[in-house]
């Protein structure tokens, strides 16, 4: 989940967010655009490379420790990796500290991932698919709590719901 460098200079931090989307929009306030709802605690994984993570690997509080210069790169899916439900990210927001990284920003980038052969598994083809994340650079020294708003989506792209949650940065140098 992460690339070092080979001179440690700079380091690729990619935080997966799983969401479980099924029972948020079944048994929770869907929330709307301008009221959200907050995501309650254990529907939410945050997931880094460990060797990045301070507090609450695969929790909703992820605490994550990273060096100046380091890129932060944040992608959502659901349990249901996004065939029944899906998740959006669509607003970052500082809640608290000083905002030690860059505005983060949607990125779409065009990647190419195996796709296995079912006749020949050993033999995978490629596809390109569109790959949606938002990235940020530390950029100084300290620690924050950020706010990440995301919708759930069914297949057919229709808004299920509005929800948030705070996680935190500590940059260490």
């Amino acid at each position: 989940m992460s690339n070092q460098n080979t001179n440690e200079l700079q380091s690729i931090v990619d935080i997966l967010i799983v969401l479980d989307g099924e029972t948020l929009v079944e048994k929770y306030p869907r929330g709307t655009a301008t009221n959200p709802t907050v995501i309650p605690a254990p529907l939410i994984f945050l997931i880094a490379n460990s060797e990045f993570v301070s507090f609450g690997q695969a929790s909703k509080e992820l605490k994550i420790k990273i060096k100046t210069l380091d890129e932060i790169r944040w992608r959502s899916t659901t349990l249901s990796m996004e065939s029944v439900y899906c998740s959006l990210l669509y607003k970052f927001e500082l809640k608290s500290g000083d905002l030690i990284i860059s505005p983060p920003m949607p990125l779409l980038a065009d990647v190419k991932v195996p796709l296995p052969v079912m006749s020949d598994p050993l033999h995978p083809k490629i596809q390109e698919i569109k790959n949606y994340f938002w990235d940020s650079t530390a950029l100084s020294p300290g620690e924050m709590t950020y706010t990440f708003y995301f919708m759930i989506l069914d297949r057919s792209s229709n808004i299920l719901g509005y929800y948030y949650w705070d996680p935190f940065i500590k940059i260490t140098d």
